[in-house]
């Protein structure tokens, strides 16, 4: 599982090695205490063969490349990675993520597996220069005007200081499943939004979308955070699916 997105029951599969290129301030991959580990996501970006020999089962959640971003390899090697998931596991739901969404729009919603949610992270609407990826709010427009049949989800961690009324409405113009918020967990000093404000952003999100929380936020709005496990309905190519029972926090404000 892996330590950014633990509020599925799900898993993680990396068919990539060597470094990611945002080179985010924040990234939890630096912090990985085995030098194995390390070295594994340091360098060079390879294909990692034996990946493709791993058996993911069926009515399994996979959430692919996270220790990586899948939108920053050779097309040719994602478009093979996705090819393998859907010929080989097509049973199994696999959560696409990146902050580098234009790419989804080269790559026809034909070449993923049936049961795909195509993700992004946007930590604020705000510019604080933290990596070398796009800019939070151009992940945001760009993954707006991405055409595709698959359901779209939007990771705000870590959470950072936003503008409310314009990080709402980026957020509600992807027309998002669902919202998942949490917050640095490694002391990396960020600008982050008060409890007020937090709780804020979360009530406008809930109008119009699912919003779910990590335990880590507990740190910025204290102890409103009920542990559920629901059901989760997945979308895909109009089918509803039911994939597993995801594991998430519910807030409840006073």
């Amino acid at each position: 599982m892996s330590n950014m997105y633990p509020e599925y029951e799900g898993k993680t599969i990396n068919f990539i090695t060597g470094g990611c290129p945002h080179g985010c301030l924040y990234c939890y991959v630096k912090s990985f205490r085995f030098p194995l580990l390390k070295k594994r996501y340091s360098g060079k970006q390879k294909l990692d063969e034996a990946a493709f020999k791993k058996n993911l089962g069926k009515n399994n959640l996979w959430f692919v490349c996270s220790c990586n971003d899948i939108n920053t390899i050779d097309i040719k090697w994602e478009v093979r990675i996705l090819n393998h998931l859907r010929d080989s596991y097509p049973d199994n739901t696999y959560l696409i993520q990146s902050k580098y969404p234009p790419r989804f729009s080269v790559i026809d919603d034909s070449e993923f597996p049936p049961n795909t949610i195509l993700g992004i992270t946007a930590e604020t609407d705000k510019d604080y220069d933290l990596s070398k990826a796009p800019q939070p709010a151009d992940r945001l427009i760009d993954f707006t005007y991405l055409d595709t049949k698959f359901p779209k989800m939007i990771s705000i961690e870590p959470i950072m200081d936003f503008d409310l009324v314009r990080f709402v409405e980026l957020i509600r113009r992807v027309h998002p499943s669902y919202v998942s918020i949490g917050a640095d967990s490694k002391s990396h000093n960020l600008t982050e939004p008060d409890a007020d404000k937090t709780k804020e952003l979360i009530s406008e999100l809930k109008a119009f979308t699912e919003v779910r929380i990590k335990p880590n936020m507990k740190r910025l709005i204290g102890d409103n955070i009920i542990e559920r496990n629901d059901e989760y309905t997945c979308t895909c190519y109009d089918k509803p699916r039911r994939v597993l029972k995801w594991k998430f926090w519910e807030v409840t404000f006073q």
